[in-house]
């Protein structure tokens, strides 16, 4: 289970919270699924439930960790009738600083939406 807090610009007003649950199944060195849930507790706006499926391409070149994941989402807000997917794709590294247990490392990821209900998010990028 993880937690997040998310706060508004000035770090004064908590934006909202995400509570997320899931497992992860490792089917060999290189390929791994992932399912899970996550909700969206926004104090001001609607919340969203997040149910959502992906795989992940694990890669090591000596200190240098990759990998690759492609996640479908189907996200329901409260206030919105039906179920809005979005597939996403997220690429991340990490290196490890010499012999220790530090690393340093990033991401990105692209998100795109595949229906749009006229409220809430759009369809594309």
């Amino acid at each position: 289970m993880q937690n997040e807090l998310h706060f508004s610009e000035n770090e004064t007003n908590l934006e909202h919270y995400v509570v997320k649950l899931y497992t992860n199944y490792k089917f060999s060195k290189k390929v791994s699924l992932s399912v899970g849930y996550k909700h969206i507790n926004r104090p001001d706006g609607p919340n969203e439930n997040d149910p959502w499926a992906e795989i992940i391409f694990p890669q090591k070149h000596n200190k240098w960790h990759f990998s690759q994941q492609g996640r479908f989402e189907a996200r329901i807000y409260e206030d919105i009738s039906g179920i809005m997917p979005r597939v996403r794709y997220l690429f991340n590294y990490t290196i490890q600083l010499g012999e220790s247990f530090m690393y340093v490392g990033g991401f990105g990821a692209v998100r795109f939406n595949l229906v749009e209900k006229g409220e809430g998010p759009v369809a594309g990028f």
